[in-house]
């Protein structure tokens, strides 16, 4: 009779408990969407033909040209770095 209860109680604790995880698991399953770059509008023209806006992990949103590299004449968008 003793031994009887004490798998009841096991059976009942591991019963709970997988309702309860199952419950908690929807929220904590789903993956978090990547997100990229914001984007940010250039806010002058472009400096010439070929020149594209783009961003770059550590200068910012600005003017790319692909012999020239970057233009840094008006200061650019820089996130969180601040602009001119």
């Amino acid at each position: 009779m003793f031994t009887r209860n004490v798998v009841m109680k096991k059976v009942l604790f591991a019963l709970v408990g997988g309702v309860v995880l199952a419950a908690v698991s929807g929220c904590v399953v789903a993956p978090y969407p990547a997100t990229g770059p914001a984007y940010v509008e250039p806010y002058y023209p472009s400096p010439g033909v070929s020149w594209v806006w783009q961003f770059n992990p550590s200068y910012g949103w600005g003017w790319h040209h692909p012999q020239h590299g970057w233009h840094n004449r008006g200061g650019g968008y820089r996130g969180d770095r601040g602009h001119r």
